[in-house]
């Protein structure tokens, strides 16, 4: 490992233990893009028009260490097509056609000319696969430090081909709008994830027995002792396709002069998406509802080239369970109501309220993980080192793939819901004065059936000695860690909001925005894991990590006195005043509270295998504004030492599992002060200019 330090790891460039890496390497981006579009009308009745949009966009990312950049494409074409017919005054049908392909490669480029077998092969570890797509590195994660290594690549074509229709019919006081439509989605992409593979070492291995807190990541991963791995063997392939059906009714109904009532529900399919190749792989966990015993029914979508775990056979035929070549259950339950209200209280006061379901496909997610589970593409998540006494070391082989005791990946639930989003509004503007608006509302939202990750196999109680007999799974035969995706997340948002419009004399207006808000959830993004417990998600109940209580925003634009109809240049003839008049100086100002921090441990004090362990806090950890610094902005964390005034935080107990809750912590706040001058469209010329 020291090879490994001394070839991937930066030497410090600033004074101090923590912060003393400062890299300063700019981020470019290029982009060219034509677009053109063409109209002709048929008569008067029809018009047909076609479009295309050519999109290159290049873009380099440098890495932290220096060793490397990213090198990103977001190259993309769109055609589309539509044709328009009108039957009567009060009928109209649109029918339209579109085809995307994005092409969206992603290498990292090394600048040290090494690569990855020779790195692996002079360190003397065979544990990792030695190719991996773009030639990516294992990463080495001492916790709390850099990252030695890493790079992740991947390669995404889409060839999404949409039709789609409405017909528009008004009828007395009704306007119906009716239609639907069809998308084949069609993506073909690798990835380095997992192949690539990461090792990651805790400080617990080289604590001394009578101070926990005397260890040292560092230190551990000198000597070589990982705590968790997780390694892939292959390149995955996924050629991924999938149906997508949609239809609508919505009714707009004018019931008085005043009153206004939207109405409409749509409906999306549920079709899973399906790899052309049947290299798809998932499990199903049961329960014995007599002994309540767990277990375990593994799937794949095609012929399994590795030995069946339930014949021992080789090359066995498809083992689907019901499940289809998706290995997951469609879903047609995916029906949205919408409706929306206005009324007019007096001539100068609107009462708006919404509400309506929206549905998000997990089409990418669910078919990536699959194409990365056993058996076409084996991966592990293990653990290492628990013990008083190291077992494992990064030059040791590791247990064998064609085993499934060690399995690792990302299975889904094979019953998932498709995530959906409740969401309601209700405002009134009123018109104070005839230049100045206010607008107070109330903005709601539900998200649910969200798709997140947690540990399927962890041990289901904190307790001392090795990690697998304890495994939820273990009596299956399952002794590893596993991230498994379920569709059972959810977030909540809640909100005030208010505006305020005024149209000041001599060209000056200003628009106000305040919001008063709170966000909760489970699991904020897929990066971002909560879970302690996986059998108490009630416990990971907080704020959200993007979570915003507090956000003013004013934007102003004022009209400069020059050019013909202002205060001054009234005169000037057309040539002078497309150069210096009709300009305006425009800029916005933003002021908003800091978003929560979700304290972690970066450990596995409980020794249940696959944790998000957060600390114990024992009262609020936040800093008064003054004592507030980069290196210590919550109070003194993870103390593991007993004395008459101990801190905020701390570290559980070994063995423990804490109640403590995410998010205790908050970033400081933000500000943003932004202006342009720009003019207007001047009369003479059709083009507007921005300095």
């Amino acid at each position: 490992m020291r090879y490994i330090v001394d070839t991937l790891m930066p030497l410090p460039n600033r004074p101090g233990i923590v912060n003393n890496l400062l890299f300063t390497q700019g981020q470019s981006n290029d982009r060219d893009m034509f677009v053109a579009r063409v109209d002709h009308a048929f008569g008067e009745k029809d018009t047909v028009y076609f479009r295309m949009l050519e999109q290159r966009v290049g873009e380099i990312v440098p890495n932290i260490t220096g060793y490397y950049v990213s090198e990103n494409r977001y190259d993309v074409r769109n055609y589309g097509g539509g044709w328009n017919h009108i039957f009567s005054p009060s009928t109209v049908l649109e029918l339209k056609y579109g085809f995307s392909n994005p092409d969206n490669p992603g290498c990292p480029s090394y600048t040290d000319g090494l690569t990855r077998e020779g790195i692996l092969r002079t360190a003397g570890i065979s544990f990792f696969d030695m190719q991996a797509l773009c030639d990516t590195r294992v990463s080495f994660i001492p916790q709390g430090y850099l990252t030695a290594g890493g790079g992740g690549g991947e390669t995404i074509l889409d060839r999404n081909h949409q039709v789609s229709g409405k017909l528009s019919k008004v009828v007395g006081r009704h306007s119906f709008k009716m239609g639907g439509g069809y998308t084949a989605r069609a993506t073909d992409a690798q990835y380095s994830n997992p192949t690539n593979g990461d090792a990651t070492f805790w400080a617990a291995l080289t604590a001394s027995a009578d101070d926990p807190s005397s260890g040292n990541s560092f230190a551990t991963m000198l000597l070589g002792y990982p705590s968790e791995t997780r390694r892939g063997f292959g390149i995955p392939k996924m050629q991924a396709r999938q149906p997508y059906f949609e239809a609508f009714f919505q009714d707009d109904w004018r019931v008085t002069d005043r009153l206004t009532l939207n109405l409409g529900i749509r409906w999306e399919s549920g079709f899973r998406p399906y790899d052309i190749t049947d290299s798809l792989g998932n499990l199903v966990i049961t329960r014995n509802p007599s002994t309540g015993e767990y277990g375990v029914e593994l799937l794949w979508a095609g012929v399994n080239p590795l030995p069946d775990p339930y014949t021992g056979q080789p090359n066995s035929p498809p083992r689907r369970l019901g499940y289809g070549r998706s290995l997951m259950r469609d879903d047609w339950n995916n029906f949205a109501p919408r409706l929306g209200i206005a009324y007019q209280i007096t001539p100068k006061t609107v009462f708006r309220a919404g509400a309506g379901i929206f549905y998000n496909t997990t089409f990418m997610q669910e078919i990536n993980d699959l194409r990365k589970f056993w058996p076409y593409l084996p991966q592990q998540l293990s653990t290492f080192n628990r013990g008083v006494v190291a077992d494992f070391q990064i030059t040791d082989p590791g247990p064998a793939f064609g085993s499934t005791q060690e399995i690792g990946g990302w299975p889904q639930n094979p019953n998932n819901r498709t995530p959906y989003s409740q969401q309601w509004n209700v405002f009134v503007q009123h018109q104070l004065m005839s230049d100045l608006a206010v607008d107070i509302g109330y903005v709601g939202s539900a998200n649910r059936k969200q798709i997140g990750y947690h540990g399927w196999n962890n041990a289901v109680t904190p307790g001392p000695g090795p990690v697998g007999p304890r495994r939820l799974l273990a009596g299956a035969g399952f002794t590893g860690n596993m991230d498994g995706g379920s569709n059972h997340f959810n977030s909540e948002y809640n909100a005030l909001q208010l505006k305020v419009t005024k149209q000041f004399s001599k060209g000056l207006a200003v628009l106000g925005n305040y919001t008063w808000g709170k966000c909760m959830d489970d699991q904020s993004s897929l990066a971002e894991g909560k879970f302690q417990d996986f059998l108490n998600a009630r416990a990971d109940w907080s704020r959200c990590s993007y979570d915003i209580k507090h956000a003013f925003k004013v934007g102003y634009v004022y009209d400069l006195p020059f050019g013909r109809g202002r205060m001054f240049g009234g005169g000037w003839n057309r040539f002078t005043d497309a150069i210096l008049g009709g300009w305006a100086i425009e800029g916005i100002v933003q002021l908003q509270s800091g978003t929560p921090s979700n304290l972690r441990t970066g450990q596995d004090r409980a020794n249940v295998g696959r944790t998000n362990e957060r600390p114990d806090v024992l009262r609020n950890p936040n800093l008064d504004p003054g004592e507030r610094t980069v290196d210590r902005w919550f109070e003194q964390a993870l103390s593991f030492c007993r004395s008459r005034t101990p801190s905020a935080i701390r570290a559980p107990s070994r063995l423990k599992t804490m109640a403590a809750g995410s998010s205790t912590s908050r970033s400081p706040r933000s500000s943003f002060f932004g202006k342009a001058i720009l003019s207007k469209y001047a009369e003479s010329f059709s083009t507007s200019r921005t300095l």
